[in-house]
């Protein structure tokens, strides 16, 4: 079972979204703690890794993104760290268009402000 610590940033978001957020939490949690150091979880899937147009910078740090609920979750850990760290969630936008946002370099410094925000650890009983 690996670890799950969210941001400070991260925990408000999710209070934002109410009970959605919470189902977003609980989502999370189970993926980051059915991993193991020697088992790869949901969060360690290939299509987590971030891809162009993000900036180098973003990638070479580790930072992956999952979709749970329709709103992407930003993170880092691996499960041979057997810890993940989220950081951001990108609420999903209302209305018919897909968000297009990946490519905006205000979004982009966002992540990155995200992602020096203050840890929160959560323990595997509260899942």
């Amino acid at each position: 079972m690996c670890s799950l610590t969210i941001s400070q940033v991260l925990k408000e978001q999710l209070d934002d979204l109410g009970n959605q957020g919470e189902k977003v939490l609980i989502q999370l949690k189970r993926r980051a703690f059915d991993a193991s150091a020697l088992n790869m979880g949901l969060l360690d899937a290939p299509d987590t890794n971030l891809r162009n147009p993000f900036p180098p910078d973003l990638r070479t740090a580790g930072v992956r993104k999952v979709t749970i609920m329709r709103h992407r979750v930003y993170f880092t850990g691996r499960h041979v760290d057997c810890n993940y760290f989220a950081f951001y969630v990108k609420a999903f936008k209302k209305g018919d268009e897909p968000a297009r946002d990946d490519n905006n370099p205000r979004f982009q410094n966002r992540i990155r402000k995200a992602l020096e925000s203050p840890p929160i650890e959560l323990s595997q009983e509260s899942t």
